[in-house]
């Protein structure tokens, strides 16, 4: 089974615990079906106190009707730049073609 990654507009530390908001509480309990004990990944889109941007390990620690409490785990260094370096080479094109050119050169 694949481990569920959930973004949390909050901040979080490692050692925390966590009550979810509704909408992350209903899909973990309901849809994924979790329950306590079983592992999740957190992040919130913020670089740590080092600038370094990743995400928390974590477990499901109490899961209730309304309500999910997670304890916030090990903060992992995730990258979310491709290692390949690309070049791109464009002969200049006429007309709306150059602007489809361009359009899927950003697509890459």
């Amino acid at each position: 089974m694949r481990i569920p990654r959930i973004y949390q507009p909050m901040p979080l530390a490692s050692g925390q615990t966590i009550k979810l908001d509704a909408q992350a509480t209903v899909h973990l309990s309901k849809v994924l079906r979790l329950r306590a004990g079983d592992a999740l990944v957190l992040f919130n889109g913020e670089a740590n106190d080092k600038g370094e941007s990743g995400e928390f390990a974590a477990r499901v620690n109490v899961v209730e009707r309304r309500s999910v409490m997670i304890d916030v785990g090990e903060f992992v260094v995730r990258s979310s730049e491709s290692p390949l370096e690309l070049v791109l080479l464009q002969g200049i094109s006429r007309g709306e073609r150059m602007d489809y050119t361009v359009q899927k050169a950003v697509e890459l």
